[in-house]
């Protein structure tokens, strides 16, 4: 951010508007490297020799991502950031598109796990302090050994409103992730499914002000919770399937 005004706990949502864009911005950029990768691959020649081989294959490997907020340049220790349900969101959201790209990206490196950029655990002392950023990986661990989906949206739909979901091996199971990237607005989906559905669990993460963040005196004000389905989902059942219903609460 440019902005000198933008910090990671002081932000308009101006400011959290276009960190949330510059996240979705990197899906382009791993397709455009993956496109130029794979044309490049096209122009090797064969060997002219049988002991040579040709180069068939390249891995695609993102070595760091999340945010960098501007003061982080100027902190101590360096690069020390807190994380709110801003950096929560972005985190999700590029989540979401690489395993949306799991058929191009070996391997993605989130900057950092502990006390650097986007972490996942805050130090004070001989205190750690788990920031939302571990709730969300922590959330979508789920997803690991399924199978990922490709979710159509209708143009209708509210734009700030993201999917992926996955599903395991036999079709049994079903994880869907909403991500509300609205700063200040809750909003409802609608989920249509080509089957039966029934929804066991779930769960959100979201805190009273977008500025929230963990801290040795509050290290749970923003956490995890379990969601009452009954509330929260509603289920229509018809011969085509079935349409879910989801109230997505404000990301603050």
């Amino acid at each position: 951010m440019d902005n000198d005004a933008d910090t990671p706990t002081r932000f308009d949502e101006d400011g959290w508007n276009a960190v949330i864009e510059g996240c979705l911005e990197l899906e382009d950029i791993l397709r455009d490297q993956w496109r130029l990768m794979n044309d490049g691959l096209a122009l090797i020649h064969e060997p002219e020799v049988a002991m040579d081989s040709k180069l068939a294959h390249v891995d695609l490997i993102i070595g760091e991502w999340g945010n960098w907020h501007k003061t982080a340049f100027f902190a101590r220790p360096a690069l020390k950031q807190q994380v709110t349900m801003r950096d929560a969101i972005t985190t999700a959201l590029t989540l979401d598109l690489l395993q949306r790209n799991c058929d191009k990206v070996t391997m993605a490196c989130n900057a950092q796990t502990i006390n650097v950029l986007n972490s996942l655990i805050l130090t004070e002392g001989d205190r750690t302090i788990l920031t939302p950023n571990y709730d969300v990986f922590m959330m979508y661990k789920a997803h690991r050994g399924m199978t990922a989906l490709d979710v159509a949206r209708n143009d209708s739909e509210d734009s700030a409103v993201y999917t992926f979901a996955s599903r395991n091996e036999d079709g049994t199971q079903l994880l869907i992730n909403l991500t509300n990237a609205h700063m200040n607005d809750g909003a409802e989906v609608r989920l249509h499914l080509p089957c039966g559905a029934q929804v066991d669990s779930m769960e959100t993460l979201a805190s009273e002000d977008p500025h929230d963040c963990n801290t040795v005196e509050h290290s749970d004000l923003v956490r995890t919770h379990a969601v009452d389905v009954d509330s929260a989902v509603s289920v229509h059942e018809s011969a085509g399937g079935a349409e879910l219903t989801a109230r997505c609460p404000l990301p603050r």
